[in-house]
C-alpha cells in the first residue's frame, strides 16, 4: 500500500504541475493575442482619425499641415515634416508640425540631407533629439 500510496502522491504532484504548464502557456499566449487586438484596435482607431482629418475638399497646402498635426500627437512626436514627390529625384515639402526657426530647405533632391536619405533609401527615419 505504501507503493501506491507513493505512486499516487506522485502522480497527483506531477499532473499539478502539467495542469500548472498548460495554465501558464495559456496566459502567455491569451497575454499576446490582447496586446495585438489592442495594438490593431490602436491602428484602426488612427486611421479613422486621420480619415476625419482629410475629410472634405482640401489643398495640399492645407491637408499637410492637418495631417501632420494629427500625426505628431498620435504619435507623440514634437516635429514633424512631409515630402511630396515632384519627379527627377526632387522632394517638395508640403506640410510641418511644430518647425521653429529655419524649418530646413522647401526642395530636397534624393540623396541629400536625412530627407533624402530617407527617399533614397525607402525607409522610415525616426530621429531622436
Amino acid at each position: 500500500w505504501e507503493d501506491s500510496a507513493r505512486f499516487a502522491a506522485y502522480f497527483t504532484w506531477g499532473g499539478s504541475l502539467v495542469l500548472l504548464a498548460f495554465i501558464l502557456g495559456s496566459a502567455a499566449m491569451t497575454g499576446a493575442d490582447h496586446r495585438a487586438k489592442a495594438r490593431e484596435a490602436w491602428i484602426r482607431s488612427g486611421v479613422m482619425g486621420l480619415s476625419d482629418e482629410m475629410r472634405g475638399d482640401l489643398r495640399l497646402d492645407e491637408l499637410g499641415p492637418r495631417v501632420l498635426s494629427y500625426l505628431a500627437r498620435r504619435l507623440g512626436a514634437r516635429v514633424g515634416a512631409a515630402y511630396v514627390a515632384e519627379g527627377h529625384g526632387l522632394f517638395r515639402r508640403f506640410g510641418g508640425y511644430a518647425l521653429s526657426g529655419a524649418p530646413g530647405p522647401e526642395r530636397v533632391a534624393e540623396g541629400e540631407g536625412l530627407v533624402g536619405q530617407a527617399a533614397q533609401s525607402r525607409q522610415t527615419v525616426h530621429a531622436r533629439h
